[in-house]
């Protein structure tokens, strides 16, 4: 049909929509990738945690074998502490929600229920976390989203990690403790190929993980000048403007900015992985 007859039958906004209109095939394959992506991001979020749950290794994590005549050395893993795991798998989860933009949250919703809602968290989470002065204009959303997956009948809708955290931050639909069948400490066992001897220990850990997950969402959903991060970062920045050489408040800085690489440049500079911010902060009191 020519231009001149499509303006015989229609007007000239329908069918300047109507050119302008993406074709079907291409909207189905464009979902067919952000489906793909979403479940990649779902089924590798136990492997994803089980890499950034360890600090990387540093000289003195290696020790040398007393029994043997030639130089081997063993590594010694450092488990992270809970809050700096979770800012790490946040920030990485975030990644995911980034290669999401370009659907946004009304293409995201053409999907089914559990990857409309994994999809949607994935990208709230990448927004929040890059732009904090845009948090408030999605706070409305984070309720949506947490709804749309306690609907499903999916027991993980957002994925073995992210479901605990989110239905225990609540926002709005209650908020919910996570229960015995939300911990980590097994799956989180086998994925590490400990199963005999790690289950019972990363209980606590994960229990850890998951409760400083669910308080980093809470904040995600608070307008910058309401969020603690915001103060807290405040003040470290304020000591790296008064020109202070510190790796530990380098390495704050870094979680905070859930920026992987300075965290991890902290670390190799001498940066301590147990150094609390409180005990950071406080060896600066009288210069702020």
């Amino acid at each position: 049909m020519k231009l001149n007859e499509l303006l015989e039958r229609f007007s000239w906004r329908e069918t300047f929509e109507a050119l302008c209109q993406e074709p079907p095939e291409e909207r189905s394959l464009h979902l067919v990738d952000a489906r793909r992506l979403i479940g990649q991001q779902r089924k590798s979020q136990l492997a994803v945690l089980s890499r950034l749950m360890y600090s990387p290794l540093l000289e003195g994590d290696y020790e040398t074998a007393k029994d043997s005549s030639e130089p081997r050395r063993t590594a010694s893993r450092k488990l992270r502490k809970p809050d700096q795991a979770s800012r790490l798998f946040l920030g990485s989860a975030a990644q995911a929600g980034k290669a999401l933009r370009p659907f946004g949250p009304e293409r995201l919703s053409e999907l089914d229920r559990d990857d409309a809602a994994l999809g949607r968290l994935l990208l709230i989470l990448s927004v929040t976390l890059s732009s904090p002065k845009r948090r408030g204009e999605h706070a409305h959303e984070w309720g949506e989203i947490v709804r749309q997956g306690m609907e499903s009948q999916a027991s993980s809708p957002f994925g073995a990690v992210l479901t605990p955290m989110v239905f225990s931050a609540g926002f709005g639909a209650g908020r919910v403790e996570p229960s015995a069948s939300s911990d980590l400490g097994g799956p989180l066992a086998v994925q590490l190929h400990e199963m005999t001897r790690a289950g019972y220990k990363l209980t606590r850990w994960t229990r850890s993980l998951l409760n400083a997950g669910a308080a980093r969402l809470r904040r995600l959903r608070e307008s910058p000048e309401e969020s603690p991060d915001a103060v807290l970062m405040a003040r470290l920045s304020a000591l790296k403007r008064q020109g202070i050489d510190d790796q530990d408040i380098d390495l704050w800085i870094g979680l905070f900015r859930d920026d992987k690489e300075a965290v991890e440049a902290a670390l190799d500079a001498g940066a301590d992985v147990n150094v609390t911010i409180d005990a950071v902060l406080r060896r600066y009191r009288d210069r702020e």
